[in-house]
């Protein structure tokens, strides 16, 4: 099979993250591209688009979300210092 270095990922509702947004409120159904890792585009219809472009298709896996929730990562880097210094703060 051809090495596929790119996803394309179809019908999916994506969060915005926007301030006073929630999961309920997400874009209307969108397709995403990934090439080697890293967003490319995002925006509906994106197969027909690339395939007008003359992409090939070939070296693309298409992954159909059946209108699933796409949200942003979250990383929580928060840190509770009474959990990792049992004896408290002041002994630092």
């Amino acid at each position: 099979p051809p090495s596929r270095s790119a996803q394309l990922f179809i019908n999916a509702h994506i969060a915005t993250g926007m301030p006073g947004s929630t999961a309920a409120e997400t874009a209307a159904i969108q397709d995403i591209l990934v090439e080697d890792g890293k967003f490319i585009s995002i925006a509906p219809h994106l197969k027909a688009t690339l395939e007008a472009q003359g992409k090939d298709m070939a070296s693309v896996e298409v992954v159909d979300l059946g209108g699933k929730l796409v949200c942003p990562p979250f990383c929580d880097t928060h840190l509770h210092l009474d959990y990792v210094l049992p004896d408290g703060i002041d002994k630092l």
